[in-house]
C-alpha cells in the first residue's frame, strides 16, 4: 500500500497542495522555508496520531483556523481535519464506509511511518540495535546480561589468579616434599628460662663475692691503721680480726658454692631456638606456597570454565543470528553495536549506511510502503542512486526533501504551493475551496 494522492490545505507552511506521485521516489524540492518539510510532515500528521501531534504542536498554517490533510492509499482514504486546537480523523474505504476505530487501524497498518533512514544512521549504536531487534524479534537481553555477568566473574577470577601468582613468585619452597610439621620449642624455652635464672643467681653470688672482697680490702686497710695504733687499739684489732675471720669464712663458703654450681650454655640454647624459628618459618612458607598454588589452580580452572560459558553464549547468539531473517544480508549486531558485513555500522561507507537504514525502514513498514527522508539534500548522487535502486527493487515509495533554488527537480514547492500547473478545485469539508496547482511526478 502506497500513497496515490496527497492533498493538504492550511497545514504547517502549506497553503493548498495536491500531489499525485508516480514512481518509487518522490522528490519534494524548493527553497528553504518554502514548505518542503511541511509536505512530508503532512503525511505524518495524517497517519501518526498522538506521536505526530506531540512532535508537531501547531499543525495549522499561521493565521488559519481550519485545515486538513487527505491521503488516498488505494484501498482506503485517510483524512485528518483540524479546527482550532482540535482534530478529527476519518478513515473510509472506496465505497465510503468509515472505520469505527480509525487510529487503531492506522497504527496496525503503518508501523513506524516516522522512520527516517538518514536519522537512523545518526542514532547511537544502542538505539540502532534496538530497532533491529524489533524488526527481527531477536532479544539478546538475557544472553547479553548473562554474558556480562560471566565476563565480570572471569575478570575477577583472573585478577585473583594474577595476585596469587604474584605472591607465589615471592616464595621459594625449601623442600620438594620435605617436612611440614613445625618443631616444638616450648621445652627449650623452659630450659632457657631456667638457665637464665641460674645465670642470674650465679651473677648475683659473684657480685656478692666481689663486694665482700672489696669489703676485705677495706678491712685490711683498717687493720693496717689499727696496727699503727697497736697500743690503744689491741681490743679493736681483735674485734676486727674476728669480723674479718667471719667474712673470710663466708667468702670461702661462697667459693665452695660457686665451685659446685655449673654455668649453663645460654648461647647454645639461644642458637637452637633461632634454628627452630628459622625452620618453622620455612615450614610456614612451604605451607603458604602450597595454599597459594591450590588457589591458583582453582582460579585457573574457574577462568577456563567461565571462558567456555562465554563461548557457549556467543555460539548461541551466532546460531540465533544465523537462523534469523535480517532486513539486509550481512547485517548483525553485538551488544550495543550494529555491524554490516562484519564492520561496525559507524565505520561503513555512507552508501552502506544508507542501504542498511533503508532496509531497516522497509522492514519497519511492511504494510504501508512509504518512507520519508528529511534533509535529502545531505545525500550525494551515489546515495540518491542507492535510494532509487532499493525503492524500485523492493517496491517502496520514498519521499525526499531536497533544497533547490528553482523548479526542475521533482515537485517544486514555493510559498506553500506546488509551482508549475494550473489551480484545481477540490471539495473540503463540504465547501468549495480553491487549491493551488496540482503536481504529478513522472
Amino acid at each position: 500500500m502506497k500513497i496515490l494522492r496527497l492533498t493538504a490545505e492550511n497545514i504547517l507552511k502549506l497553503k493548498a497542495v495536491e500531489i499525485t506521485p508516480d514512481g518509487n521516489t518522490v522528490i519534494i524540492s524548493g527553497k528553504n522555508a518554502a514548505g518542503k518539510s511541511s509536505v512530508l510532515n503532512a503525511i505524518w500528521l495524517a497517519l501518526g496520531g498522538g506521536e505526530a501531534s506531540r512532535a508537531i504542536e501547531h499543525p495549522l498554517r499561521l493565521g488559519e483556523a481550519e485545515g486538513e490533510v487527505e491521503l488516498d492509499l488505494g484501498d482506503i482514504i485517510v483524512r485528518r481535519e483540524y479546527s482550532g486546537d482540535r482534530s478529527r480523523l476519518i478513515v473510509e474505504n472506496k465505497a465510503g464506509a468509515r472505520f469505527g476505530s480509525p487510529q487503531g487501524m492506522l497504527d496496525e497498518l503503518i508501523g513506524r511511518l516516522a522512520f527516517d533512514p538518514v536519522a537512523f544512521s545518526q542514532l547511537d549504536g544502542k538505539k540502532q540495535v534496538e530497532a533491529l531487534r524489533q524488526v527481527t524479534g531477536l532479544d539478546f537481553t538475557g544472553l547479553d546480561r548473562e554474558r556480562q555477568e560471566v565476563y565480570n566473574d572471569r575478570t575477577m577470577v583472573n585478577r585473583a589468579l594474577k595476585e596469587v601468582e604474584a605472591q607465589l613468585q615471592g616464595i621459594t619452597p625449601r623442600w620438594s616434599d620435605g617436612p611440614k610439621v613445625r618443631r616444638d620449642a616450648d621445652e627449650l624455652k623452659k630450659m632457657l628460662a631456667a638457665a637464665q635464672a641460674q645465670v642470674a643467681l650465679i651473677q648475683d653470688k659473684v657480685r656478692k663475692q666481689t663486694s665482700i672482697e672489696q669489703e676485705m680490702q677495706v678491712l685490711d686497710l683498717r687493720i693496717g691503721n689499727a696496727q699503727a695504733e697497736m697500743a690503744s687499739l689491741q681490743a679493736r684489732v681483735a674485734e676486727l680480726l674476728s669480723e674479718r675471720n667471719n667474712k673470710k669464712e663466708l667468702h670461702t663458703n661462697l667459693g665452695f658454692e660457686l665451685i659446685e654450681m655449673d654455668e649453663p650454655d645460654v648461647d647454645s640454647i639461644v642458637s637452637q631456638l633461632a634454628e627452630i624459628g628459622e625452620y618453622n618459618q620455612q615450614v610456614a612458607e612451604q605451607e603458604q606456597y602450597a595454599r597459594l598454588r591450590d588457589r591458583r589452580d582453582d582460579y585457573a580452572t574457574q577462568a577456563v570454565q567461565l571462558g567456555k560459558r562465554i563461548d557457549a553464549i556467543d555460539s548461541e547468539k551466532e546460531r540465533l543470528l544465523a537462523e534469523t531473517h535480517m532486513p539486509l544480508e550481512g547485517l548483525s549486531f553485538e551488544s550495543d553495536e550494529l555491524y554490516y558485513q562484519g564492520v561496525p555500522f559507524k565505520q561503513a561507507s555512507s552508501a552502506e549506511q544508507l542501504r542498511v537504514s533503508l532496509a531497516m525502514a522497509m522492514a519497519l513498514n511492511p504494510k504501508l510502503r512509504v518512507i520519508r527522508v528529511l534533509d535529502a539534500s545531505l545525500l550525494d548522487s551515489q546515495n540518491m542512486a542507492v535510494i532509487q535502486e532499493m525503492a524500485e527493487e523492493h517496491d517502496y515509495q520514498v519521499w525526499l526533501e531536497v533544497v533547490a533554488d528553482q523548479p526542475g527537480l521533482g515537485i517544486y514547492i514555493e510559498d506553500g504551493q506546488v509551482v508549475g500547473t494550473p489551480p484545481k478545485e477540490v471539495k473540503s469539508r463540504g465547501k468549495r475551496t480553491q487549491r493551488g496547482p496540482a503536481a504529478t511526478l513522472a
